[in-house]
């Protein structure tokens, strides 16, 4: 009489590891990879405009400015405004401050991708607002369901390269535990 042989139960989309996979080493930075990865979200079109909110505001009030007053004026506005900041470092301050409002939500999402914060459903954080305060530029995150500052944690390296930040620091808050703040000293390259 055979004995029965036992299976290796089933696993949908990817196989089980075959060795032990050692934990995330905090001395070295390394991360063990991942034996179920997680599903890749699928941006819907609420999302990619949400996202993308200021710059199609910003693509709408050019194209109505063009439109209304016509090209000649509207790019002669914009090289005033810039040779204005260029002269001017009030002015110059201004438009850094609002090119970072801009330009630094985008690149904490590029590191939450690339740091894999995310929750089981695959949804990354919600990046609310990033405001310049002196050296610094201030990022609310909101966690989902889910999630805790950890996730958000770990990722913090990937965020430091993807925003080109000379240091990065993270406050948790107290007051409403599903946010996470960020502190990112972006260096100054002489701009101000």
């Amino acid at each position: 009489m055979s004995e029965p042989t036992r299976s290796r139960p089933e696993f949908k989309g990817v196989d089980p590891p075959d060795q032990y996979v050692p934990p995330d080493d905090p001395a070295t930075g390394r991360r063990a990879p991942d034996p179920w990865p997680l599903p890749e979200p699928m941006p819907t079109g609420i999302s990619v405009m949400t996202r993308w909110r200021r710059e199609i505001t910003l693509a709408g009030l050019t194209a109505s400015a063009m439109l209304q007053f016509g090209a000649a004026v509207v790019g002669m506005v914009v090289l005033t405004t810039l040779l204005t900041a260029m002269t001017a470092p009030p002015v110059r301050r201004v438009l850094l401050h609002a090119w970072n409002y801009v330009v630094v939500p985008h690149r904490v999402r590029v590191g939450l991708v690339s740091g894999r914060a995310r929750n089981r459903q695959g949804q990354l954080p919600l990046v609310h607002y990033a405001v310049p305060e002196g050296a610094y530029v201030r990022v609310e995150i909101g966690l989902r369901q889910r999630m805790s500052a950890d996730d958000v944690a770990r990722a913090l390296s990937d965020i430091r390269f993807a925003c080109g930040a000379a240091e990065i620091r993270m406050v948790t808050r107290t007051d409403r535990p599903n946010r996470v703040t960020l502190l990112i000293t972006r260096p100054r390259w002489g701009h101000i």
